[in-house]
């Protein structure tokens, strides 16, 4: 059997020991009537829980520090000693594969995912024309957005709906870059159109 495997054992049954002594310390040290009662719910019910359960806490501490271990192996961490302590930090690998994943994170599905906007009387086009040399990351990610809020494809670069726009989405077209390939307009009444950024 595996070394954590028997702690986890180990401490539910001293979880269990734990608990009984509580409930028989709480069953002695209240008077006859409420000690009659609280024998009476624990033997009918069981005991009461406690709020923390030790073997989960282990399962979960051993969990993070087998990632931190993969890590370190994979050259992304590293640990120095300091007294009793670790002190843990991202090594140069670790920083340039932390800029690939928010890269990668920075176009993903859930990345596209904005609290729609109320219904407008105001009918909104966009339009954006996103250079090829720029990927198809970018336009991807757009159209889901688009989609997400409820816009609808009239072509693939052209989108119509009546939904306020985020002001999150266009602080987020900004810091990936995109504003500048990127209009909206707002149809205010039948025969005007104003730009909105």
């Amino acid at each position: 059997m595996k070394a954590s495997v028997i702690i986890e054992k180990v401490l539910e049954i001293l979880q269990g020991g734990a608990e009984a002594t509580a409930e028989i310390l709480d069953v002695m040290s209240s008077g006859y009537e409420e000690s009659r009662r609280k024998i009476s719910r624990s033997l009918k019910y069981g005991g009461r829980d406690f709020k923390s359960n030790w073997a989960e806490i282990y399962r979960e501490k051993q969990k993070f520090y087998n990632l931190l271990n993969y890590l370190k192996i994979r050259g992304i961490v590293k640990n120095k000693k300091r007294g009793k302590e670790s002190v843990w930090s991202i090594t140069d690998t670790g920083l340039e594969k932390l800029d690939l994943l928010k890269e990668r994170n920075l176009y993903s599905r859930e990345s596209a995912q904005y609290k729609k906007g109320r219904e407008d009387s105001n009918f909104k086009i966009i339009v954006y024309d996103i250079p090829v040399s720029e990927g198809n990351k970018k336009r991807n990610w757009l159209r889901a957005v688009l989609k997400n809020l409820g816009f609808t494809m009239l072509q693939k670069s052209v989108w119509l709906g009546k939904r306020k726009i985020p002001e999150e989405l266009l602080n987020d077209l900004h810091r990936r870059k995109m504003l500048k390939y990127v209009q909206i307009f707002e149809v205010a009444r039948e025969g005007t159109l104003r730009e909105l950024t």
